[in-house]
């Protein structure tokens, strides 16, 4: 009988290793002229619709994504035209689903990612991983999508081609 017990145990550890080992991951896929390509997992990324107080458009807002990167650092991906509130959380639900949706995210911006990094005092937390303080760089975004072909452009959403030159997020399969 112990034998069984055993063998049950032994027979049920390869599943879970199958199942639960799904690791989070930031990766740079491309980074040149100004263009910067990640790939990472949904987990990394927090979304954000930030209230710009004071602006000349009443209800203005920043759209802002942070991004767990591998030195354990947040990196901003930000919007830089301001939107309404609406605007800005139509576009956050729907990135909402492409996090969701997807294992494999794919985010395309502008910037330079050789700059040093400063780490701030300022940390954000990332359920799951914990808290984290940004690395000081900042890309302005440009497009987000999954392995399942779901996509967000920032200057068409999700009515336009998607993703647009130059960024090819060649490794979307």
């Amino acid at each position: 009988m112990a034998f069984l017990r055993r063998n049950k145990v032994a027979s049920f550890f390869p599943f879970l290793l199958m199942c639960g080992c799904a690791t989070s991951s930031f990766n740079v896929i491309k980074h040149g002229d100004f263009v910067v390509e990640l790939k990472v997992t949904p987990d990394r990324v927090l979304l954000e619709c930030e209230p710009q107080p004071g602006h000349e458009v009443e209800g203005a807002h920043g759209f802002l994504m942070h991004i767990l990167d591998d030195k354990k650092m947040v990196l901003a991906v930000t919007q830089f035209n301001i939107l309404d509130k609406d605007e800005c959380f139509d576009g956050l639900r729907k990135i909402e689903r492409i996090l969701k949706t997807g294992t494999n995210i794919y985010l395309g911006g502008m910037g330079d990612l050789t700059t040093p990094r400063a780490k701030s005092d300022r940390k954000y937390s990332f359920p799951g991983l914990g808290s984290f303080p940004s690395n000081g760089k900042t890309l302005k975004f440009m497009v987000i999508a999954n392995e399942r072909g779901l996509c967000y452009d920032a200057q068409d959403g999700d009515s336009g081609p998607c993703p647009r030159e130059p960024f090819s997020l060649k490794n979307l399969k």
